[in-house]
């Protein structure tokens, strides 16, 4: 297959800004879902890995994953925060499946992203909290707390979002 790409429109600065794998600030943002994919661990537990683009001025184009151990023995976390990110998105779901989470690629959300540490990897950003639409006011933004440590989702927020739904 032969193919010819002009990329005479690439500056210096395109070249050096998509090659940063930095991490973006920790804040606010406006995200979508690129695409998703269903795995399998190596412990046989069933995930589903999403790559999410980050919509935001001065940010865009940058990517952040994040795996759902659907499967896993603490499945009920995944399930919380695959519910709260469809809820970010406007959707209101009951189940999920292959058609439910297609539906919700491309359509935009806001999260609260975070940057994890590791003394083995590299840090990288994480969605900490989807913000639901009905929460999505400058002031409770600014009173929430966006230090969830690396284990996970902060408790009182899985508490909230199983209750809420």
């Amino acid at each position: 297959m032969r193919f010819n790409i002009n990329i005479q429109d690439i500056t210096e600065e395109d070249m050096k800004e998509k090659q940063s794998i930095e991490p973006i600030p920790v804040g606010t943002y406006k995200l979508e879902c690129e695409n998703w994919e269903d795995k399998e661990s190596k412990n046989r537990n069933m995930y589903i890995a999403v790559q999410f683009n980050v919509l935001s001025p001065g940010f865009a184009g940058k990517k952040l994953w994040e795996n759902f151990a659907v499967g896993a023995p603490k499945a009920k976390i995944a399930k919380a925060r695959l519910k709260a990110w469809a809820h970010a998105t406007g959707q209101v779901l009951t189940e999920i499946n292959s058609e439910t989470l297609n539906e919700l690629i491309g359509r935009p959300f806001k999260a609260k992203v975070g940057i994890d540490k590791s003394r083995d990897y590299d840090a990288k950003n994480k969605i900490k909290e989807f913000i639901f639409p009905e929460d999505d006011d400058p002031e409770i933004l600014e009173k929430s707390d966006t230090s969830v440590g690396s284990e996970g989702l902060d408790e009182s927020l899985l508490d909230r979002i199983v209750d809420k739904y």
